[in-house]
């Protein structure tokens, strides 16, 4: 058998990239190396663009909610409708500050940014900040403690849920009165809620 007509990818190598999110595909032999990078580069560029979109429009909700035209429209085109559950979060673990970053902070965005089904994340000093859409705090109460993996360094603050996409500040405003300073800390990864 020639490797031009190898099977389709065994279910075990598919597992596997998706474990580590690395993209897999097939393409023929008679396709141009630099068509492929081409066509990688404008999806790598499309998604960039509308994750700084995403999160232009998610700090308008928070910071300026009165002024609707700079994040309603951004929202409802990509999904996010004006009638859905949102809950926002506050995700820290300073302890892994360091002069060049936190590793571990960034290794946590792409985690959550995998399991997440709707959602948005961006970084915001030492914090990361994260909106969830269509999600039970339940839920994602599991998802975290299971991506955290009961690291007690990892500080994460639960706003209440809304269920107007104009009423994301005050799923964000009330978790930031709840937010403890680095010594007051509980349960097992740290999760305070307001």
């Amino acid at each position: 058998m020639s490797v031009k007509s190898r099977p389709a990818f065994s279910q075990e190598i598919i597992d596997y990239c998706n474990e580590i999110q690395l993209p897999l595909f097939s393409t023929s032999w008679d396709t141009p190396f630099i068509d492929i990078m081409r066509i990688f580069s404008e999806i790598l560029l499309k998604n960039e663009h509308r994750e700084t979109s995403l999160a232009a429009a998610l700090k308008n909700a928070i910071y300026y909610p009165e002024n609707e035209d700079s994040y309603l429209n951004p929202l409802e085109s990509n999904g996010f409708f004006r009638d859905m559950n949102y809950t926002v979060l506050m995700i820290s673990c300073h302890t892994y500050d360091s002069d060049s970053g936190n590793s571990y902070l960034e290794q946590l965005e792409k985690k959550i940014r995998y399991f997440m089904s709707k959602g948005i994340v961006y970084e915001e000093g030492k914090h990361l900040i994260v909106l969830f859409a269509g999600e039970s705090v339940n839920d994602i109460s599991q998802k975290l403690y299971d991506v955290c993996q009961n690291n007690s360094d990892v500080y994460v603050g639960i706003g209440t849920t809304v269920s107007q996409l104009t009423d994301i500040h005050r799923s964000y405003e009330t978790f930031l009165p709840a937010v403890p300073d680095e010594s007051a800390l509980c349960l097992s990864y740290n999760h305070w809620h307001s």
